[in-house]
């Protein structure tokens, strides 16, 4: 019962954030990856499409 507050769109987007925004230290790590050289930082906060895509899958195991 209480994880169900967390499904809403505006809960999913304030508590997600990109770990790279944490500290300077965080972000050089992530821009030194091997799998994102000649990358810019993402976006901070989760994107609309993906808060849809998640809230549409939701319920996809509760008949399991």
């Amino acid at each position: 019962m209480l994880e169900n507050w967390c499904w809403s769109p505006n809960e999913l987007r304030s508590l997600s954030k990109h770990y790279s925004y944490l500290s300077p230290e965080f972000k050089q790590t992530y821009l030194d990856s091997a799998d994102t050289k000649g990358t810019t930082q993402p976006p901070e906060q989760i994107p609309d499409d993906l808060v849809d895509s998640l809230l549409k899958t939701k319920h996809v195991n509760a008949n399991l």
